[in-house]
């Protein structure tokens, strides 16, 4: 079922301390410029419950074996080299955190503000981190000039976005409506979650909002502005039913129609 509303997570004094035993000890890293939070789930009885830190760095981050040791009593502890995450528990309270070079950042912020966009293929859920998490510390101004900066994007932005996405949502509306004519249940499955997804990023950039992690998808669709039977046909299309894939595609095909006749879609719209 698709839900609206933002839901709030109860922060208990348990989490309170391991935010702030966390921030102490990542804190004091030389190589940490600024600390982010983000909290996911109701509370700490909801599966979709982590603490989730955002790590922002300058020069190298000091080794896994090092950080493990500096967390002190965790569990579980992983690490990824390739994406510069930690994985662990304290307790039965899952953490996850991740280290992000403020170079990266320097330049994504610096493409953005020149109506480019370095980050069309994976979105802008990085942005997003950055202007709606919680700032637990942060060792001068830059990360506070950050989201400053992202606050006032141009118009150019924007409209790459919108552009970029559109293309994406058209190309897997055509892989997905080629799986209901073949009957193809597997390709159709898959072509749905990539379609909604760029369906999704497209109506995010239309309403020049930064597209937030999957999870919230349905608790901000309320508010952005959608055609009247968007949501209707999103209901029907996600929902277990006994519609076939035909059927679907059509959903499928009003919902991004729809949004491209809303936003003003470009002259070159593909949709048959």
């Amino acid at each position: 079922m698709v839900r609206c509303g933002m839901r709030m997570t109860t922060v208990t004094p348990g989490v309170r301390r391991a935010i702030d035993a966390l921030t102490s000890t990542i804190g004091a890293w030389s190589e940490t410029e600024a600390i982010a939070l983000v909290l996911t789930g109701e509370d700490v009885y909801d599966p979709y419950f982590f603490l989730s830190l955002d790590v922002y760095t300058r020069g190298p981050v000091r080794s896994a074996d090092l950080r493990e040791r500096e967390f002190g009593d965790v569990v579980a502890f992983e690490h990824s080299a390739l994406a510069h995450k930690d994985r662990f528990l304290i307790g039965d309270m899952p953490v996850r955190i991740e280290y992000k070079a403020v170079d990266r950042f320097e330049q994504l912020a610096d493409a953005a503000e020149h109506g480019r966009s370095g980050i069309r293929d994976e979105g802008t859920y990085a942005f997003h981190r950055v202007v709606e998490a919680d700032t637990l510390y942060a060792r001068t101004g830059w990360f506070e000039n950050l989201r400053e900066r992202l606050g006032k994007l141009p118009d150019a932005f924007w409209a790459g976005l919108r552009s970029s996405f559109q293309a994406v949502a058209e190309h897997t509306y055509a892989d997905l409506s080629a799986a209901a004519v073949r009957d193809d249940a597997l390709y159709f499955a898959l072509s749905a979650g990539r379609f909604l997804s760029a369906l999704f990023s497209l109506l995010f950039a239309a309403n020049r909002m930064f597209e937030p992690s999957p999870r919230s998808v349905s608790e901000l669709l309320c508010d952005l502005d959608v055609p009247d039977s968007f949501p209707a046909n999103l209901e029907n299309f996600v929902s277990p039913s006994q519609l076939s894939l035909g059927q679907r595609s059509e959903l499928a095909e009003m919902m991004v129609t729809g949004v491209i006749s809303m936003y003003g879609g470009s002259d070159q719209a593909q949709i048959t």
